[in-house]
């Protein structure tokens, strides 16, 4: 029985790439240096939306690939749908997020030549159970260990998973960060995904999935 960590939403791999202007630490390193992923008996596979973080992380991944039994990084955006998004990547966000699966544009403080960077980009989107299902295809005796961090899109992730319940029985553990807060502008959005939040963890609790909030 293998063991399969899915990062979701990797953003930079090396802390201090000078892109990483919030300073936000690698979700993979923390979950290293935590001792979670201590061993190399892991099989990982980081995905991460932005193409510009994406090819920042390039230089980073041998150092990454020998931690691990096996290791694979890929640019597509995990959604509820296979095909292509389109999305905001915001230079002005300091955390270096990619708003996907809504027109969400930072408002944190930064300065005009970094929110004149802010540009839609489009990439391949996967659907969260397709990608589940890929897994489990390989090696139907996995444990699958969960890091989501995509920016409001955990939403429709969930909503794909929540139809597709067959592809929740391999997975172990959720680590989740909640962007509710996208929404608060948009009542009608902040109660649905409000709902879904509610939805998704009362059904990892009948399944007895651990749900966990990352950061």
């Amino acid at each position: 029985m293998g063991r399969f960590f899915l990062d979701l939403g990797t953003h930079y791999l090396n802390f201090n790439h000078p892109g990483n202007t919030g300073m936000a630490p690698s979700g993979l390193e923390s979950f290293i240096s935590s001792g979670i992923l201590a061993d190399q008996d892991w099989e990982v596979l980081t995905i991460e939306a932005s193409p510009r973080i994406f090819e920042a992380n390039l230089s980073s991944l041998g150092s990454f690939s020998e931690r691990f039994r096996t290791f694979e990084a890929r640019n597509q955006a995990v959604t509820g749908a296979d095909g292509m998004v389109e999305f905001l990547d915001l230079h002005s966000n300091p955390a270096g997020s990619n708003a996907v699966g809504h027109r969400f544009r930072s408002t944190h403080s930064a300065s005009p030549e970094l929110k004149n960077l802010d540009r839609a980009v489009t990439v391949e989107s996967i659907a969260f159970s397709t990608l589940v299902r890929e897994i489990v295809n390989e090696d139907p005796e996995r444990t699958i260990h969960i890091k989501m961090d995509i920016e409001g899109s955990e939403f429709l992730a969930i909503k794909d998973m929540l139809a597709h319940p067959d592809c929740m029985s391999n997975i172990k553990e959720f680590w989740i960060e909640w962007h509710l807060r996208f929404f608060k502008h948009r009542p009608l959005h902040f109660v649905k995904n409000l709902i879904l939040k509610l939805r998704f963890q009362r059904q990892c609790s009948k399944m007895r999935i651990a749900v966990m909030s990352h950061w």
